[in-house]
Formats: C-alpha cells, structure tokens, sequence
C-alpha cells in the first residue's frame, strides 16, 4: 500500500470511494505518475525534471535501473547547459551528516557556569533522546522563541499546575497522615473542592502575566471553561486520595545540588566529569511499608510505555523515582517503589446521543474517572496496590488494574503489573540509557538523527524542522526507530 515520507498508510480520499459508488461501472486507471512509463512523463522541461530526479534517487538507492528515456533527458539537459540540472547534482551529492562538536565547543554551548559540571534537567535530556540536533538547536544555540500575547496550550498547563499545587498544600498539615481521618483531605467535599478551585483560579488569573487572563470576554470565556476542568480533575485527585492510604505528600519538591532541594541530583560519571540531573518533582507520595508513588500532572496526552523509556524516548518518570527514593534513603528511610504514573489533566468528550438525562449524568461521572485514571506501571505488591487504590473490585478507577473473579490483580493492558524483578530490570535499562545519552551529549554528538516511536515522530511538533533539513532521501538522514 501508499505510504508517505515517515511511513504511514495513505487511504483513498473519502470523496474518492464516495464518486466510486456513484458511477460503479466507470474503469479505475493509474494517473500519469503511477503509471510507470517516463515516456509520459517527459512532457515541459520543468516537469520532467521533477520526474527525473525521483528516477535518479531511485536508482542511485538501488530500488530499480534507471530506464533508458531518462538518459535521454538528463542528456538533453547536460546539452542544454541548464542550471536546474545543477542544482539537481548537487542535490543528489547533498549530504546531512554533522560532525561531532569539540569538547571545549560542548562546555562553551551546554556549561554556562564556569568551573561547574554540567547540569541537565530531566526534558532536556528526553530532548536530546528523542533528537541530539533538535538539543543543540534548543539548548546551545538557543534561538529566542518570538512569544504571542495569548492563551495557549503553555499558559492553560501552568494555571492547572497553580491550581492543582495550591489546592493540594492548603489541605496538607504538617506532621498528620494525609489520609488521617482528621486530615482536611479526608473531609473535603465536592461542592467546597470546586469553591476552592474557583476562588484559585481567579486568584490566579489576576496575576498571570500581568492579567493575561481577564482582559477580554473571549480570555474570561476560556478562564471559566479552564475553572470547570480544574475543578473536575483536582476532585479526582481528591478522590485518589480518599480512597488510598497515604502518609505522607511531597509537592513540587526540587531535587539537585545545592539548598532547599529536598531530593539529591541524579549523577552520572563519565570518565573525570559527573553530569548532574536536576528539576522538580510535581508529586512524591510515601506510602504504608516505605512504598514510594511518583506523580506527573500533564495537560497534554501522554502515555508511558516501557519500551520507549528504555530507549530514551521517555524519561522523565524514572528519573523522578530515582531521585525520591535515593533522597528518602538519605534521610535513612527503607523505601522501594510504589509506581510512577501520569495524570492527565481533560475534559473527556461523550457521546450523548440517545441517552436520557439520568443516564446521561451517571455515564457523564463514570467517564470523567475514566478520563483521569493514572497511567504508568505499578509494582505487583498487595501492600503497594492497597496504599495507592484502597480496597476495589471489578476495573479501578485510580490505577490501570483490574481485579478478575478469582480475586487476582491483573494490568488492563501488557506491562503495566510489573514484578519487583520486571521494575528493578527496568530502572537498571533506564539507568544505562541516561548514562549513554549523557556521554554522547558530552562527547558532541548533535546527529540529525530523530526517533520514531509507533505512533508518533520527535519531528512531529518539531520547532526546528526547517533548518535540519530532515529527508529520509538524504544521506545522513534516518530514523532511530523505538522497537
């Protein structure tokens, strides 16, 4: 079947397969370019020319000899003394291979502080895993990104963050379980959850960039739809909590070198140098029996794979948990890990077609807990599962689990139950992949060399596309493809 540039199948357009039902009986041809013979091809001189490079390329790759019309016209061209025929050698002949960076170049681009190691934060360095040039471009070159005075996708995600952080300190005391039966998490309601959320989100929306969001009808609109999403999801969170058993929440806590970090960096050793990973953490749950959970709160569609955190692609979960655990060791606590999940920040679309208002409301409830499930991978321990799910039957509605009629736990998809063995093999892949990324970034590699995952391609809301230059034609040019 068709496919395009990155591989995917192309269907027959929808308009197509609809004049095919209208005149059955009408013959299917080939259109000129598919028909495979030049000699229809070779028509004006810049047409032809289009079609005589994708001939070249095809042969110079060795997919089939190049016919002899083709010949012709590229001598015709030679003749002619046209200077399209040069430009299409020299495109034929065009490399896209970089060579590395010297390394006084790499401390002169990535080390800004004189004297120090470098530091990396955990999407910096997914960054460089999912493309190294797309990493120089960002990170050493560092093109000013020209800013447009409106909400977008950015803004909406950080008054979400606010929110859901400020909401989330305001109900934790300190010193008391936080699903302690006194503890104000265990006592909110839904009615004062969404008074809280909506007397956040306006504090907030005052002060964001200098009222970004109250200055029209249209910014009050998005700010009210924003405060009825908020208001959903940060009740869901509630509810997670109310329903598991947590002692204690760590929320947006730093990790790195120097003071008020409560986790240490994430260092990595190559050769005289240590590299140190650094950031901030949305959410660190300690749970009954020294059980560790890590929250990431995502307004995007995110969803972690295994393989793809393997391979570099998806990072910054694991590198989260090390970081937690490896702090609360410090502090001589026995811990191991619970799980590391995303939460997806939505508001989920139902199709109410046919469906009464009762039924309606009750489909509404189950959805919205649907749509704000955790997902990630969770450790095969009852006591870890109860602390972060409580007690349930049938599908949970916090975690990617189910429980089947002879009372076992089991994932709702492959690979999101994993042994202690399965979770500790899968730290230790991450642990050589951060370490092998760290030392091509350190030794100068900036290769256009972007990885292609099932379903998507770090091209893909790529902002620097245009100056790579990316063309699988090209040599130099392919994908590193996520297995």
């Amino acid at each position: 079947s068709a496919s395009d540039p990155e591989g995917k199948e192309l269907r027959p357009s929808v308009i197509f397969n609809k004049l095919r039902m209208l005149f059955p009986q009408v013959p299917l041809e080939k259109d000129i370019r598919n028909q495979e013979d030049p000699m229809i091809l070779i028509e004006r001189p810049k047409s032809t020319l289009n079609h005589m490079t994708e001939a070249l390329q095809r042969a110079g790759s060795g997919e089939e000899e190049l016919l002899s019309p083709w010949k012709a016209a590229y001598s015709w061209y030679y003749r002619k003394k046209d200077h399209r025929l040069n430009m299409l050698v020299r495109g034929m002949n065009f490399t896209n291979r970089l060579e590395k960076l010297e390394v006084n170049l790499v401390k002169k681009l990535f080390q800004k502080t004189e004297g120090k190691d470098l530091t990396l934060s955990p999407s910096r360095l997914e960054k460089f895993g999912r493309c190294p040039f797309a990493h120089f471009v960002l990170y050493g070159l560092a093109p000013e990104e020209r800013r447009i005075f409106e909400v977008a996708g950015r803004e909406v995600g950080d008054v979400y963050h606010q929110c859901l952080m400020g909401l989330s300190e305001s109900l934790t005391v300190e010193g008391m379980d936080i699903t302690d039966e006194k503890s104000p998490w265990m006592n909110l309601t839904k009615e004062k959850c969404f008074e809280k959320v909506g007397a956040l989100i306006d504090q907030i929306a005052s002060e964001y960039k200098e009222g970004m969001l109250i200055q029209g009808q249209e910014e009050r609109y998005r700010t009210s739809r924003m405060k009825d999403v908020c208001s959903k999801a940060a009740w869901v969170m509630v509810d997670h909590v109310q329903q598991g058993r947590i002692k204690k929440i760590y929320f947006e806590e730093g990790f790195g070198i120097g003071t008020g970090k409560k986790f240490p960096p994430v260092q990595v050793t190559i050769g005289d140098r240590v590299l140190s990973i650094e950031g901030k953490i949305d959410r660190v749950d300690v749970l009954p029996g020294g059980y560790v959970k890590v929250i990431d709160y995502k307004s995007g569609h995110e969803r972690f794979d295994i393989e793809e955190a393997k391979a570099g692609w998806r990072l910054q979960l694991m590198l989260y948990l090390k970081a937690a655990i490896d702090g609360l060791e410090e502090n001589g606590k026995e811990v191991k890990p619970a799980g590391v999940f995303y939460f997806e920040i939505a508001d989920p679309l139902i199709d109410a077609t046919a469906l009464d208002k009762v039924t309606l409301q009750s489909k509404l409830e189950t959805e919205i807990r649907k749509a704000f499930k955790l997902d990630g991978v969770l450790l095969d321990d009852p006591k870890a599962i109860e602390g972060m799910t409580g007690d349930f039957s049938g599908y949970s509605e916090i975690l990617p689990i189910h429980r089947n009629k002879a009372g076992e736990v089991k994932g709702t998809t492959e690979r999101k139950l994993l042994s202690e063995e399965e979770f500790f093999d899968l730290q230790n892949a991450v642990d050589q992949t951060v370490t092998e990324l760290c030392t091509s970034l350190a030794s100068g590699i900036i290769d256009i060399h972007p990885k292609k995952t099932k379903y998507e391609t770090a091209c893909k809301y790529c902002d620097y596309k245009s100056i790579c230059n990316f063309e699988l034609s090209f040599d130099g040019c392919s994908y590193d493809v996520v297995k």
